[in-house]
């Protein structure tokens, strides 16, 4: 298995939606290949951060509010915020005060259960409308889409912060090993030095040698 085919799985390993073949086949992948094993980790990682958000069981089903006059809730469009690797906790945070608070001021109730999905929103009570399957369907898949797109965006900048590492510490070790090497050669130098001081040191006490010999037998 090729590593782009590997990352086309890495969503459906996450949630649990392979065969036992391609399961297995993606698993055996990921003892050969580090960078996708890295990827699967730091989707684990985000996927446990959104796993550990608090849950709000509403007290009534979820429904949806008509109201006979545009309301001002209908004009507001919270825009999907760019999350970053450093601000992904924080952005998470952020957005259950701001849904918290704008269904406190709203009267937003939110529930899924057996009996299905439904929302309810308004300033004042109101006859309710429920949200058909169709559209409730479409509003999951548009999540789980903007969740994907999050998701894609976070491995990208976390590939790079990695690759951005590797070249700082391969930059780093060259420097290491170019002072090592000059390290080494004036090491060599001065023991090249010492030998050549010891042999002339020999050759001026085999010369004075020669001369004493030459003035005896003279």
């Amino acid at each position: 298995m090729k590593c782009d085919n590997a990352k086309s799985l890495l969503m459906d390993y996450l949630y649990e939606e392979l065969d036992a073949r391609s399961r297995g086949d993606f698993e055996q992948h990921l003892h050969s290949c580090t960078e996708c094993m890295a990827e699967l980790k730091s989707l684990q990682q985000t996927h446990k951060l959104f796993s550990a958000l608090p849950e709000v069981e509403p007290e009534e089903r979820l429904i949806f509010n008509a109201s006979p006059r545009k309301s001002w809730f209908s004009e507001f469009r919270l825009p999907l915020p760019q999350f970053s690797l450093a601000k992904i906790g924080y952005a998470a945070g952020l957005a259950i005060v701001v849904l918290l608070v704008a269904g406190s001021l709203a009267n937003l109730q939110i529930k899924n259960d057996e009996s299905g999905f439904a929302v309810k929103m308004s300033l004042f009570p109101q006859q309710t409308q429920e949200l058909s399957p169709e559209i409730q369907a479409a509003m999951l898949a548009q999540l789980r889409e903007e969740n994907n797109v999050i998701l894609a965006n976070y491995l990208q900048e976390e590939k790079r912060r990695n690759e951005k590492k590797l070249d700082v510490m391969l930059a780093s070790y060259s420097q290491q090993l170019e002072r090592q090497r000059r390290n080494d050669l004036q090491l060599i130098g001065r023991g090249l030095d010492a030998v050549r001081e010891s042999q002339n040191s020999q050759l001026m006490k085999y010369e004075q040698l020669i001369k004493n010999v030459n003035l005896q037998q003279k």
